[in-house]
């Protein structure tokens, strides 16, 4: 990596970055001057969303499934690219009421699992395994995972409930990783 990019200039993926948190981090990173791949589910959303952040790149692809995450990482090496800050934001949250026939006959929490769980997990691996792949593992990164607000609502059953405690499960590698999550306002 030039001394130039190390000190001016990132390029950031942003995971669920189509709108709300994802979209401000977006915006955030943008002005001041780093690149943004944005990536999320919702190919209208991204298209929504690269109208409010000049340059923004964008990936359609859903975090919890396996060959999109991979895809994610091909997509950005093709365009000669390579992040430089992972930010673990897709997240999903549901209610799971137990005496309802719809949570009985479903497995609503195996999705949730996937996005809010599963999904960072993979993502940080591929991310470390790229930067490995491409002799960037000793050029400074960053990992960030946004925990989702049902991992500290304790009116129901909410399966994510782990996805806050991922960050120290990858700091052995030379990236810095944090853990945001919200703070509880009741």
């Amino acid at each position: 990596m030039s001394e130039a990019r190390n000190q001016t200039h990132r390029t950031v993926l942003v995971t669920g970055g189509s709108e709300g948190l994802g979209l401000a981090i977006g915006q955030a990173f943008a002005t001041l001057g780093h690149e943004v791949i944005a990536c999320a589910r919702t190919a209208a959303k991204l298209a929504d969303a690269a109208t409010q952040i000049p340059g923004l790149i964008t990936v359609r692809a859903d975090v919890s499934v396996a060959a999109d995450r991979t895809r994610i990482f091909s997509e950005v090496a093709a365009q000669a690219r390579a992040v430089d800050i992972l930010i673990n934001n897709a997240a999903i949250t549901r209610p799971h009421d137990y005496t309802s026939s719809t949570t009985l006959h479903t497995d609503r929490a195996r999705d949730e699992i996937e996005v809010n769980l599963h999904a960072p997990i993979e993502m940080t691996r591929l991310f470390l395994a790229e930067r490995r792949r491409t002799g960037r593992d000793a050029d400074p990164g960053a990992v960030v995972m946004i925990g989702t607000p049902g991992a500290l609502i304790p009116l129901e059953a909410h399966p994510s409930t782990a996805r806050p405690r991922l960050a120290s499960t990858c700091s052995p590698s030379r990236c810095a990783v944090s853990c945001a999550r919200p703070q509880r306002t009741w």
